[in-house]
């Protein structure tokens, strides 16, 4: 944890000041590049359509030096066709192409609230990640109001990060890899198989696909994981909330729910 991050953030929050002029002012990120430009709403339908396509220009060119950009759509990511720039409330809004464009030979993290998806918040987020490509992660942010942070051509050096910070903010956190449409179908709509075999043994079983383990204890967790569910969650992140039993908890129940 950066405390000196960690003490600025707070500092801005107990004095409630929450605007990017304020992360800004801070100098909590001494070398970063700012897009402070506001979207003003004015014109006609067509002028509106002309100036979010100038003013996105203008962000993607001020911030094409930059290594690893983030992006903070109050609503989140939406796809093209059901992205109306004439229209006010789709100004809160990041249409796939905006965010792909961004994404285009760097870093990009990108803010999602999370909807009313058909299927929950897990296959909205495995839905996301098919469009934003192989090479992207998801942080699922579960306390209060859900929202997943989408991070896009990530390095392996950020990989290695992110897989830290999951383990550490377990719970809170969960990190997501896209999975096979397959390995989503049986996470979503086995679950009532996956307990009853979970209720019906004596042993240690594992709790996403019902296999059980010989003996009384978890030997072999580790191996059966990381060749069968690697997918869904790194081994020491899913370990850390099976052995507080918190998997059928934080992962089965909260995936399936909106």
């Amino acid at each position: 944890m950066d405390s000196k991050l960690f003490d600025t953030l707070k500092n801005i929050v107990s004095h409630n000041n929450r605007s990017l002029n304020d992360i800004e002012k801070s100098n909590i990120l001494p070398h970063a590049t700012y897009y402070n430009s506001p979207l003003i709403f004015t014109g006609t339908p067509s002028e509106r359509v002309d100036s979010r396509s100038k003013w996105f220009k203008s962000a993607r060119l001020t911030l094409s030096d930059s290594e690893i950009v983030f992006t903070d759509p109050d609503n989140g990511i939406c796809l093209d066709e059901r992205f109306n720039p004439s229209e006010k409330k789709h100004w809160k809004r990041a249409p796939l192409q905006e965010v792909l464009s961004l994404a285009d030979n760097k870093t990009l993290i990108a803010y999602h609230h999370n909807t009313r998806f058909k299927g929950g918040h897990a296959m909205e987020i495995q839905y996301w990640l098919s469009k934003l490509g192989k090479n992207a992660l998801a942080f699922y942010w579960q306390p209060y109001s859900p929202r997943t942070f989408f991070i896009i051509n990530p390095g392996e050096e950020i990989k290695k990060r992110i897989e830290k910070f999951a383990i550490e903010w377990s719970p809170y956190f969960t990190l997501h890899r896209m999975a096979s449409s397959d390995a989503v179908n049986t996470h979503l709509h086995n679950r009532v198989e996956r307990k009853s075999v979970i209720n019906t043994c004596s042993g240690k079983v594992c709790p996403e696909c019902g296999h059980q383990f010989t003996g009384k204890g978890w030997a072999g967790i580790d191996a059966h994981w990381k060749s069968k569910h690697e997918h869904i969650m790194p081994y020491d992140q899913a370990w850390r909330l099976i052995r507080l039993d918190k998997w059928n908890v934080n992962i089965i129940d909260n995936k399936e729910k909106v």
